[in-house]
């Protein structure tokens, strides 16, 4: 059980009037409704936690408002995928077309390499790509 303290307010006649005014249509104490509004307000202040139906709410309504939107970038993400790999795929069957078989074991390793330092890229964050590249063909180069 929460403990209450007491504090001393001070009110214009106006104020007070109304609190009793409210108060009585209400079917309750002064105290009350000044416990009721000062919530309030501290809610609609940010000084208290607000309810968790507004919560659930609110999340619920920018879920639906944006769930197209999150659906079109997955599609887009997804086309993109396949698109490079298609390139991916064609680059290393053309480098096999047009080189001499002794060559093919070397494009196999570069190929495996330049996947490999993909996936690397993929699980970093916030990296700049021009230099990830750069240090990835010094990498691959120098190995």
């Amino acid at each position: 059980m929460q403990t209450s303290k007491k504090e001393s307010i001070w009110f214009d006649e106006g104020t007070d009037d109304t609190l009793r005014r409210i108060a009585a249509s209400e079917h309750t104490t002064v105290s009350g409704i000044i416990r009721k509004l000062v919530e309030k307000g501290m809610k609609n202040e940010g000084y208290k936690a607000e309810d968790d139906r507004l919560y659930e709410m609110v999340k619920a309504a920018v879920y639906e408002i944006s769930k197209p939107q999150v659906e079109r970038l997955a599609a887009i993400s997804a086309k993109a995928t396949q698109i490079s790999s298609a390139a991916y795929f064609l680059l290393v069957c053309m480098m096999h077309m047009l080189l001499p078989e002794a060559d093919r074991d070397e494009v196999d390793e570069l190929a495996g390499k330049a996947r490999k330092l993909g996936i690397e890229y993929l699980k970093l964050r916030d990296k700049d790509i021009d230099t990830f590249i750069r240090n990835g063909i010094e990498r691959i180069i120098n190995e």
